[in-house]
């Protein structure tokens, strides 16, 4: 008896502990020597129709000065002289944007290319209460003659978990595709005001 007294008090003790793991469990990107607090990694990808696909990951993070990066990272960037670069727009729900400018930042990890964008704290506070829907951004070529392998501009829309739902009943059935898209802004306002 004091033996499954003992087993279910540690079952629930060790149910705890892993309850406060899972809590504090958090997303990094590493930028030098230096390791920054960030969101989950959300999935964008060119809208159908729009010609060649193009994917990119997108991750924002804690910065010095109560600022942030934004960490875009592509495996379309297929060849080792080509990057992410110029200037990157993210576009908000409401359709303003925040334009962030090159700061040569960037690496190639795994057949990926990464660069790193600065957030200021007001453009941080922006996108606290207002959700990334979509980010242009363009893939370069370093010492490559223009217009060869590649390079372009793209327009990457955010990506959620999609289910089938069926409606109706037969002969009057209606099937859709139902989108739920990541909440960005909670994510992001989360992350800052912890």
């Amino acid at each position: 008896m004091k033996n499954n007294i003992r087993i279910h008090i540690l079952s629930i003790i060790a149910i705890f502990i892993v309850s406060i793991l899972e809590v504090k469990a958090q997303n990094y990107i590493y930028f030098g020597d230096n390791q920054y607090e960030s969101t989950n990694t959300w999935k964008f990808n060119t809208p159908m129709g729009a010609g060649a696909n193009c994917y990119l990951d997108a991750t924002v993070s804690k910065a010095p000065n109560n600022g942030g990066y934004l960490m875009l990272s592509t495996s379309d960037a297929h060849f080792d002289f080509q990057y992410i670069g110029g200037q990157v727009f993210v576009f908000l729900e409401d359709g303003s944007r925040i334009v962030c400018n090159d700061k040569g930042i960037r690496d190639r990890v795994n057949d990926r290319a990464i660069s790193l964008y600065y957030f200021t704290a007001a453009e941080i506070e922006t996108l606290k209460i207002k959700n990334i829907v979509r980010i242009r951004f363009t893939i370069m070529n370093k010492n490559v003659p223009a217009g060869m392998a590649g390079a372009g501009n793209y327009s990457v829309d955010l990506q959620g978990d999609s289910s089938f739902k069926t409606s109706g009943t037969f002969p009057d059935t209606y099937s859709s595709w139902d989108t739920v898209l990541p909440k960005t802004s909670e994510e992001i306002a989360k992350l800052f005001d912890d």
